[in-house]
C-alpha cells in the first residue's frame, strides 16, 4: 500500500464533519457493503481505483442516499488476497463523503486466519501484520471525515479454539490447511484486539468496534473497548428468540456501551426491534451477496421501514 503520507486529500475532505455512534442517537439504518469480496481496495480492474468500479459504487451511494441510508460497513484486507491500494481506498471514503455516508471499515475478516493463521497467533508475525499492512490503512482512513472507526476482524470468535469458543473448529468450510486457523485463546484474541485499539486510539480521533458473531457472546468484548468512546456490534440470522436476546444479553450491555446490529438478515422485524430498543445502529447483511449468503437486500423495504 503506497505510504498515506503521498495521498493528496481534496478540498472536501476538511468541510466535511464525521459523526460518531452514541446513545440517545435516532437509529441509524446502514449495510454491509462490497461489490467484490476481497478486490474492492485492489489495484486492479475490480478496486475502486478503475473509473468503472467506482462509477458502480457512486451509483449505489446515490440510490443508498435517497434511501435514508447513512452508514456502510465494509471490510478492507479481507482474507488477504490482495495488497491494499491507497487509490482504492480514498476514492471510496471521498465518494461516500460526498453522499453523507460513514464507513466502519473492517480491517480483516476471520478468513484471513483460515489462510494466514500463524500470522494473527504468533505475536511477532502479528506486529508485522500490524504495522506492514494494517496501520497504513488506520493513518489513511483515519485522517477522513467519512471514517467512523475501525473494527480489527469480523467474528473474532471464528478465529479461536474450540475451548474457547464451539464453532471454533474445522467446518470444512473455508477452513483450509492452516494448523493456526482456529488457534487463539480468549486472551490471545483480546490481546490483539486491545492492541489495534490502541493504536486507532493513540494514531486517530476515531471510534473502534468489536463484530461479535453472536449477541449472547458479544459482551465478552467489552472490557476491551472505552465506552466513552467505542462502540459493539452483534450479528443476528435468526438462530434464537430475538425479544429474548435483547431482554437477557442486548439491553444490560448497551447501558455500558452504544451496541448495534453489525449483521442481520431478514429485514422487518430486526429494524423494528432496533428502534424498539433505541439501538443507535443497524446494518442488514450484505449488498451484492454471494451464493452463501442468506438473500438480497431490498432498498425500496429498507426505505419503507427506515421512515
Amino acid at each position: 500500500m503506497a505510504s498515506p503520507q503521498t495521498v493528496k486529500y481534496t478540498k472536501y475532505h476538511r468541510k466535511t464533519l464525521m459523526f460518531r455512534i452514541r446513545n440517545g442517537d435516532p437509529l441509524r439504518i446502514g449495510l454491509n457493503y462490497r461489490l467484490a469480496y476481497g478486490w474492492d481496495f485492489g489495484a486492479d480492474r475490480l478496486g475502486l481505483a478503475d473509473p468503472a468500479r467506482l462509477s458502480q459504487f457512486e451509483a449505489d451511494c446515490q440510490r443508498f442516499q435517497a434511501s435514508g441510508i447513512t452508514m456502510l460497513r465494509w471490510f478492507v484486507a479481507n482474507d488477504g488476497r490482495i495488497p491494499i491500494h491507497a487509490p482504492a481506498l480514498t476514492n471510496a471514503l471521498d465518494t461516500a463523503a460526498r453522499h453523507g455516508l460513514g464507513l466502519l471499515l473492517v480491517l480483516l475478516d476471520h478468513h484471513y486466519s483460515f489462510r494466514h493463521g500463524a500470522r494473527v497467533k504468533d505475536p511477532n508475525q502479528f506486529e508485522n501484520l500490524l504495522f506492514e499492512t494494517l496501520v497504513p490503512i488506520i493513518d489513511l482512513a483515519g485522517r477522513h471525515p467519512a471514517t467512523i472507526g475501525f473494527e480489527l476482524m469480523n467474528e473474532p470468535e471464528m478465529a479461536m479454539r474450540a475451548r474457547d469458543w464451539p464453532l471454533g473448529r474445522r467446518t470444512g468450510v473455508g477452513c483450509p490447511e492452516c494448523d493456526a486457523a482456529h488457534q487463539l485463546t480468549t486472551r490471545e484474541m483480546r490481546q490483539r484486539i486491545e492492541r489495534t485499539r490502541d493504536i486507532v486510539h493513540r494514531r486517530t480521533d476515531k471510534q473502534f468496534s468489536v463484530g461479535s458473531m453472536h449477541g449472547r457472546w458479544a459482551g465478552q468484548w467489552l472490557d476491551c473497548l472505552d465506552p466513552s468512546r467505542d462502540f459493539l456490534n452483534f450479528h443476528f440470522y435468526g438462530d434464537v428468540d430475538l425479544d429474548e436476546l435483547m431482554r437477557r444479553w442486548i439491553q444490560p450491555l448497551s447501558k455500558e456501551i452504544p451496541t448495534g446490529f453489525g449483521e442481520f438478515y431478514p429485514l422487518g422485524r430486526v429494524l423494528e426491534t432496533a428502534r424498539r430498543y433505541n439501538l443507535p445502529f443497524a446494518l442488514p447483511w450484505v449488498w451484492n451477496p454471494g451464493p452463501g449468503d442468506p438473500g438480497a437486500i431490498s432498498l425500496e423495504e429498507m426505505s419503507m421501514l427506515s421512515s
